[in-house]
């Protein structure tokens, strides 16, 4: 189970940096953006931040979307 998260401490304040990410990554079309999910960026490091904003391949970033659909890199 997941730990539990307040609106006023967390949640409030997550919703906002999600729709300015999401606002940003609109109108940059060189990244991507998202909720909550699994980075993996080694074989013993893979966080879960609250955002990711990341530069797309073919823009000349280095993250990819491996196999199992995690992002890498």
């Amino acid at each position: 189970m997941a730990s539990p998260t307040r609106y006023a401490l967390h949640g409030d304040h997550h919703g906002r940096v999600l729709h300015w990410l999401a606002t940003y990554a609109l109108a940059h079309r060189d990244v991507a953006h998202s909720p909550p999910i699994t980075v993996v960026l080694d074989g013993r490091n893979e966080p879960e931040p609250d955002a990711v904003l990341f530069l797309k391949p073919e823009a000349g970033g280095k993250t990819q979307v491996n196999g199992e659909g995690y992002l890498v890199g």
